[in-house]
């Protein structure tokens, strides 16, 4: 189902191999350092693929995590992902009662703290890892459309190909430049210069 990273301080081991465990039995693929990161291997450079390859991250929140500069950096290099790609990446686990984090106060989180095994609250979270399948983020056209998938790619292969300029709404080809913002009209030397693409 979803690749997820389970970003944690090392304090809270025994309890992130519980959630780890669990997830493998919902069909989950949990990333744990303990068992991705092989002796003699760099750490940071299997953490940063492990992040980048996840769906999402669990962020375990624990006072000790809070406190971890490495945790931190852990779930916020997922974070911008959020922002860029307009949808969820890092899930918040409650562990145990602590300072949330400022960028995540009004998250709803899965609350571990009453459940001595993790299976109950990660039926909560996975909810959440079913919405987590990595998206084509929208693309933008040079004026400022979004595109569809199957038409991005059919006007990138035209463009490789040196073909004719796209196809505007309607089907019919489009002439001379597009109008400013504010229906400004373009100068005479803009006017002769053809199509923006």
């Amino acid at each position: 189902m979803a690749r997820v990273f389970l970003s944690h301080s090392s304090k809270d081991k025994p309890f992130v191999r519980r959630l780890a465990e669990d997830l493998v039995a919902m069909g989950h693929e949990p990333w744990l350092d303990e068992w991705k990161i092989k002796v003699g291997e760099c750490v940071v450079t299997n953490v940063e693929r492990g992040i980048s390859d996840a769906d999402c991250v669990v962020l375990v929140l624990t006072p000790d995590a809070v406190s971890s500069g490495w945790v931190e950096r852990e779930w916020k290099a997922k974070y911008w992902n959020e922002i860029s790609q307009r949808r969820t990446f890092v899930l918040p686990a409650l562990a145990k009662a602590c300072e949330i984090p400022a960028l995540l106060q009004t998250r709803k989180y899965a609350d571990f703290r009453k459940s001595r095994r993790a299976a109950d609250p990660v039926r909560v979270a996975t909810d959440a890892l079913s919405d987590t399948k990595p998206a084509l983020p929208a693309e933008r056209g040079r004026v400022g459309r979004r595109l569809a998938p199957g038409r991005r790619r059919e006007l990138r292969a035209r463009r490789a190909q040196g073909g004719s300029p796209p196809l505007g709404p309607r089907g019919r080809r489009r002439r001379g430049p597009v109008r400013a913002c504010g229906g400004a009209r373009p100068s005479a030397a803009a006017a002769h210069a053809g199509p923006l693409w």
